[in-house]
């Protein structure tokens, strides 16, 4: 928190001079009347601020990989729960599904990798199919019983 000292009670050079402090340590200073809260007028007060007095060495910047980096494998915990790691500066996203990874411009030759992996995985089964068919078909059923239903209806 940035306070202005009032009464500093170690260092009278400080008296009239802002600084950053702790929360508490502000709280006690500001309780005590040797301080008063000196919060920024606005953004661009504090980041011209801490243009001057310079960036913390902790502030930096990851490093950048140029472009998109794609890859395939097995979870670390899990090899049989295969996903698409894509890199980008300092960033990782995990992909676990070939339409998210279709979105997200995943190149062909990765989701092939991708799809190679899931059906040895599964043991040969794609599940991502079998749950297409089966949403399809459990579809045409409700559309039929729905007009069995519509026809039922009429006749009474």
């Amino acid at each position: 928190m940035r306070i202005k000292w009032l009464n500093h009670p170690h260092a009278p050079n400080k008296n009239n001079t802002t600084e950053h402090v702790s929360r508490e340590l502000a709280a006690v200073a500001i309780g005590y009347g040797q301080a008063v809260a000196a919060p920024y007028k606005n953004y661009v007060e504090r980041l011209s601020e801490e243009a001057r007095s310079g960036s913390s060495p902790h502030n930096v910047n990851p490093p950048q990989v140029a472009g998109i980096e794609w890859s395939c494998s097995g979870l670390p915990t899990n090899s049989t729960r295969i996903v698409i790691w894509r890199r980008q500066g300092g960033e990782v996203a995990r992909i676990e599904n070939e339409a998210q990874a279709v979105q997200a411009g995943c190149p062909e030759a990765v989701l092939k990798q991708f799809r190679d992996l899931t059906t040895a995985a599964t043991g040969g089964i794609n599940y991502n199919e079998l749950a297409q068919r089966e949403t399809a078909q459990r579809k045409a059923a409700e559309a039929q019983e729905a007009g069995t239903w519509k026809t039922l209806m009429r006749r009474a």
